[in-house]
């Protein structure tokens, strides 16, 4: 099966829309896919769409109502980002909103989940804010679950091709970038972050990705 993405890449070749440095650059990447089934990661922690659940930073590709289905919460700062994963048929409760500030009472969220939505929020102290605000909605029992790539410290330009599964089902293809001098993510530090945020942590390493669960032990 011909990768829709390659489809695409090409697409914007023949339309001149990009030149041949960044196609072949973009091909070659396709070449090596970074497959993931995120739908058994979810059932692994039985995040459910019955249940009350939070897609942080999910426009774009869309992945996460992709595979829990529209009854979930999915939110982007960006909405453009926001119109392309409907496009692609994410469909979902949809929130343009900042994480940093979630428009959501304490204790009011059972799950809150990203995938690869870390990465693209700049900053130690962006991210912190983020899973701070994560802590303070979630329930005194409820779950954070992210699936972050570790980026080295001297990457500056991150691109992967992603191809998502939900089982046998492939659900999901797209390429994610992050461009900067500050886009460093390691185990190490993901777990002081969500620490910090006041999270119990732990840590599964699926190849170049983290699958990373903060729970709620001491909230009041």
């Amino acid at each position: 099966m011909k990768s829709k993405v390659l489809e695409e890449i090409e697409r914007l070749r023949n339309a001149g829309e990009i030149n041949e440095e960044t196609y072949w650059r973009l091909k070659r990447i396709i070449e090596k896919p970074l497959e993931i089934d995120l739908g058994k990661i979810f059932n692994k922690y039985r995040i459910f769409s019955d249940s009350l659940v939070l897609d942080i930073a999910a426009g774009g590709s869309g992945t996460g109502p992709k595979i829990l289905g529209d009854n979930i919460i999915a939110l982007d700062i960006s909405k453009e980002e926001i119109v392309e994963a409907i496009r692609t048929g994410a469909f979902a409760q949809w929130i343009c909103a900042d994480a940093r500030k979630l428009p959501f009472k304490n204790n009011s969220l059972d799950f809150i989940v990203t995938f690869v939505g870390l990465a693209y929020i700049s900053g130690y102290g962006n991210k912190l804010a983020v899973l701070k605000e994560a802590y303070r909605t979630l329930k005194r029992d409820g779950l954070m679950l992210l699936v972050e790539p570790e980026i080295p410290e001297e990457c500056q330009d991150y691109m992967k091709y992603f191809v998502i599964y939900k089982g046998e089902a492939r659900i999901n293809e797209t390429i994610l970038g992050i461009s900067g001098a500050d886009i460093t993510q390691s185990q190490k530090l993901l777990a002081k972050l969500l620490k910090e945020a006041g999270f119990d942590v732990i840590i599964e390493k699926i190849g170049t990705l983290l699958v990373i669960t903060g729970r709620i032990s001491n909230k009041t």
